[in-house]
Parts: structure tokens; sequence; C-alpha cells
């Protein structure tokens, strides 16, 4: 386990040295996803989710998606999915893009006392108006830990998520991402947080997200 965390911190600075290519456009952004959790089986659950994302420092929606998935629990350790996701960007206004993208991944789970680790890979094939088709690879490992103040409980997180675009053949982006996750019933859960992306090849690159995620479980 540590050689791994070793291994992915050094792939996280590699990506910072790529992000840095070429001169960059920076932006603030908010992102709100709502993700609807419907359990099929003990171990089967079918999701929809939807995101929208403010841009031009949170002036108007520049990126929109809508999608569902299926994941599959396998032990404590391990979990799979597949998902499909529509999305919708206006950067330029006037310019619209539109893409469909096919998802898989695999999730890896291992609790240390009260610290859960994780790490995510996924795999995502982009079918793109007027561009090319192009597959993207991420990993993100991530940390988290409940934690209780006079009876409120509270779970923070944190993660680093590198992103390689066959486009550019290259780990072209970085996610570094904070917050906290406040579970209000078996329900209902919502998390809060800030995102700094650093990204050297696409406009806008460098994004500061404040970000919000509904979580949803019937």
């Amino acid at each position: 386990m540590k050689n791994f965390i070793w291994s992915f911190l050094f792939l996280s600075l590699l990506t910072i040295a790529a992000t840095a290519q070429q001169p960059d456009q920076d932006d603030n952004q908010i992102w709100h996803e709502t993700i609807v959790t419907i359990p099929l089986t003990e171990r089967v659950n079918l999701t929809f989710n939807g995101v929208l994302r403010y841009g031009f420092d949170a002036e108007r929606f520049v990126d929109k998606r809508a999608g569902f998935g299926f994941s599959y629990k396998v032990n404590k350790y391990l979990a799979v999915g597949t998902g499909y996701l529509y999305r919708k960007t206006e950067f330029v206004p006037g310019r619209k893009n539109y893409e469909n993208r096919f998802i898989s991944n695999f999730t890896l789970r291992r609790e240390f006392g009260k610290i859960d680790l994780s790490d995510r890979n996924q795999f995502e094939y982009h079918v793109r108006n007027s561009r090319s088709d192009k597959f993207n690879y991420r990993n993100r490992l991530q940390i988290e830990r409940e934690t209780e103040i006079n009876n409120f409980k509270l779970k923070p997180f944190a993660s680093a998520e590198v992103f390689y675009d066959s486009q550019f053949e290259t780990f072209s982006r970085l996610w570094l991402t904070a917050g906290v996750s406040k579970k209000f019933n078996k329900n209902l859960t919502l998390d809060v947080y800030y995102l700094r992306q650093l990204d050297g090849w696409s406009r806008p690159g460098d994004l500061n997200v404040f970000g919000t995620t509904l979580r949803i479980h019937l």
C-alpha cells in the first residue's frame, strides 16, 4: 500500500509538470451534481445523475450532463461499475458541443481504523460531434474519516485525481479536492467541497471550483 501511495504521488507530480506546457486561462466555477441510487439487489445498484456547471466566474451555464449506470459490490474491498453520460457544453457563447461517454470503472477500498482509503480507476470513451473520438483514463485516490463534534457527525475527505487523455497522449489534468460530507439520514447525504483543477491543455484550464453533491438513496 505504501508503494502504491508513493507511486501515485509521483504520478501527480508528473501531471503538474505536464499541465505547465502552455499559457492557461483561469476560471472560477460552481458545480452541482445530484445522484439518485436505486438498489436492485443487495449488491447491485442503479444510479441516475445530473450535473450543472456555471462558468466564467459563475455567470452562466457552461456544462450540462445527465447519465445513468450500474454498480456491483464484489466484496467489501472491490466494486465495479459501468455507465453512460450525455454532455453538452458551451464555453464560447453560441458554440455548442455534444458528446456521449461510455464508462467503466472499478474501485478498491480499505479501512484503516476510522480512516477509509479508496482508489477508483475509470475508463471513458468519448464520442464527440464534429471532433475525433477520444479515450480518457482517470485514477482517483481518496481518503476520508468520520468525525463527531458535539454530537454532529461529519465526514471530511480529500482526494487527488489524475487524467490521461488520448487526444494529447499524456496525463493532462490533475484535480485536488477537499470537502466534507454530511449524512442527514439513510436516504440523504450532502457533500460540499473545493476543487482545484490544473490543466495546461484545455480552455479554460486552471479552475477554482466550489461544488456540492446531493446523494439520494431510495
